[in-house]
């Protein structure tokens, strides 16, 4: 860290303006870690059948909304902190990087560069994992609407719904991963006062 940078983290600190996000990051990577088991266990249950097939249903948008809302705002705190630390690397205000999420188009490259900033904030490393997540959670985002088609157009009655949980859960896991390791990052810098 350069000698500008630990200045701005100690003046930032003193002001209050930097939070630990961890306990946010912790709270995110379980509520997206059950998401997924959901997940895997409706693609599982929707093969076989059985009585746990609805409460799966029920259960799935609750624990998908809960895990983005706090993904979000680990998200949002974790672009503040950035903003305080190293403002030039970022392309994103703290709200701006948060409300590409929902931008029509927008929303399948753009979260993917904001989150690139919080990497390079943290020192860097981490582009690869961002790739491979970012991938995956655009498979798992246009994955739906892409096997609807191939499927209706094979004439198939079934919806795929076991093929869409394969990618759902590679990007689970690899968020998980990638909220550690910005969160890791980031604490360090602010350890680092």
């Amino acid at each position: 860290m350069d000698a500008a940078t630990q200045q701005r983290v100690r003046v930032a600190h003193h002001r209050g303006r930097l939070t630990d996000p961890r306990g946010l990051a912790v709270a995110a990577q379980l509520l997206i870690a059950v998401q997924a088991v959901l997940d895997l266990a409706y693609a599982v249950t929707t093969r076989t059948g059985g009585p746990l097939l609805f409460p799966l249903a029920r259960l799935q948008m609750p624990a998908y909304l809960a895990a983005g809302v706090v993904f979000l705002i680990w998200f949002w705190r974790c672009q503040r902190n950035a903003r305080e630390i190293a403002p030039e690397r970022l392309g994103f205000t703290p709200g701006g990087a948060v409300l590409v999420w929902f931008v029509p188009v927008l929303c399948l490259w753009q979260p993917r560069r904001a989150t690139l900033d919080l990497v390079r904030v943290g020192g860097g490393a981490g582009t690869r994992l961002v790739n491979a997540w970012w991938t995956a959670w655009l498979a798992h985002l246009l994955g739906f609407p892409v096997l609807t088609v191939v499927y209706a157009l094979a004439g198939y009655r079934d919806s795929g719904t076991p093929w869409l949980a394969l990618p759902d859960t590679v990007a689970a896991i690899l968020a998980v991963q990638l909220i550690g390791r910005i969160t890791a990052a980031q604490r360090t810098l602010l350890a680092a006062r």
